[in-house]
C-alpha cells in the first residue's frame, strides 16, 4: 500500500552497501519453510545463486553489492541499467556515495510521459 518495494542498506558511514527488494524478504521466507515453496525458489533464486539463511538483520537478507548511480545521470543511462540489470530500482546518492534517493522503473515510466 505504500508503493515502496526496496530500500537501500548503509554502513556506519551512510555510504550504500546493499538493497532489500521484495525478492529477499521472499527468498528469506522460502528459506525458513522450503518445504512450502520449493518449485517457487526456482524461480527467484538470486543472480549469485547464493542462498542466505539467517535474516536477522538487513545485511543478511540484501543483494549486495547495491546498484547505484549518481544524480546527474542521464535518463537514458537509469533506464538501460534497468533493463538490463533486470531490476526495479537505482539508489542514487551523492559524490561520498550516502543515499539521496531512488530512481524505479514506475519513476522511468512517468519522465517518459513528461517528456512527451
Amino acid at each position: 500500500s505504500s508503493g515502496i518495494s526496496g530500500f537501500p542498506v548503509v554502513d556506519e558511514r551512510n555510504r550504500v552497501v546493499g538493497v532489500v527488494s521484495e525478492s529477499d524478504v521472499i527468498l528469506h521466507e522460502i528459506n525458513q519453510q522450503p518445504q512450502l515453496v520449493a518449485k517457487l525458489k526456482q524461480v527467484i533464486l538470486p543472480r549469485t545463486g547464493e542462498i542466505r539463511r539467517k535474516g536477522g538483520r538487513a545485511a543478511d537478507i540484501m543483494s549486495s553489492p547495491a546498484i547505484t548511480a549518481r544524480e546527474d545521470a542521464p535518463l537514458r543511462e537509469l533506464s538501460q541499467d534497468l533493463l538490463q540489470k533486470k531490476i526495479k530500482r537505482i539508489i542514487i546518492v551523492d559524490q561520498n556515495r550516502h543515499p539521496i534517493g531512488v530512481v524505479s522503473r514506475i519513476d522511468i515510466v512517468k519522465a517518459f510521459e513528461r517528456l512527451g
